[in-house]
């Protein structure tokens, strides 16, 4: 489902002229803004996993490693300096197994555990492989560290004790110091079909305050969706997607992986 701005930063509509209800003072935060998703095209599983074997990483790893170097080489084309360090920041989705009692019903347990943890991208090192190692690094800290448990522990046992308005609020900043929201998700390992009939592509499209990426594998198919406000994102299109395929696929030759990185039946 779509998660609207408001939500997060109490935006209440003509407050004002509610009984009993609170104004919001008026921030530009709290104003909707529109949404453009950029599907990117099918990515060939196969070719991703042989580069990971051969770069020695994870394919989480090469995926958020290849996005950090699509958006410099897309933010140099209009001029961007990165001679210097540059930050940027992923709430990378971190999922954990669910636990459930010995008597739970085995058809109910269709349900999510995931948690939010901060990551940095390294975007500025200037080669592919000086960029792999730096991202498989920052990502490595959350693989071996309590990170994941900790926003956990937060998200349960803290969030909700705290005043709306400092909920909004911290939301608001957390939200308001990252560059996107990453999700990487590995689907069913085998193609399937749905109320009979082949499944052909799957997206998972979601509207956050901050732009939005989603990668979910399928058989040996990767889709991926690139959600954002098209009056920020300047030239939110084919372009973009032609920086994520080129820095791909020179990761791929940099480990010695030649051909295309896209999906051909």
């Amino acid at each position: 489902g779509q998660i609207r701005l408001e939500r997060y930063l109490g935006r209440q509509q003509d407050s004002k002229n509610r009984p009993g209800s609170i104004g919001v003072p008026e921030d530009p935060r709290n104003q909707p803004r529109p949404r453009k998703t950029l599907f990117f095209p099918t990515l060939d599983l196969a070719y991703v996993k042989r580069v990971k074997d051969a770069a020695g990483c994870t394919v989480n790893d090469a995926i958020f490693t290849v996005w950090a170097g699509a958006v410099r080489r897309y933010c140099e084309a209009r001029g961007s300096d990165f001679s210097k360090p540059v930050t940027l920041r992923a709430l990378l989705s971190v999922a954990l197994p669910r636990l459930f009692e010995a008597d739970h019903d085995p058809q109910d347990k269709l349900l999510n555990s995931f948690y939010f943890v901060s990551v940095p991208f390294d975007a500025s090192s200037p080669d592919v492989l000086a960029r792999l190692k730096g991202n498989k690094s920052n990502l490595d800290v959350v693989k071996k560290t309590t990170l994941a448990l900790a926003a956990k522990f937060l998200a349960n046992h803290v969030g909700n004790y705290l005043p709306l308005a400092v909920q909004q609020e911290t939301m608001a900043d957390l939200v308001g110091r990252h560059s996107v929201v990453f999700s990487n998700l590995p689907g069913p390992k085998t193609e399937f079909k749905l109320f009979g009939q082949q499944v052909r592509a799957i997206q998972g499209v979601f509207y956050n305050i901050v732009p939005q990426f989603i990668g979910l594998s399928v058989g040996n198919r990767i889709f991926m969706n690139f959600t954002a406000d098209p009056n920020v994102v300047d030239g939110l299109g084919e372009e973009f997607v032609n920086c994520f395929t080129a820095e791909l696929e020179e990761m791929g030759r940099a480990v010695g992986v030649e051909g295309s990185c896209l999906w051909t039946e």
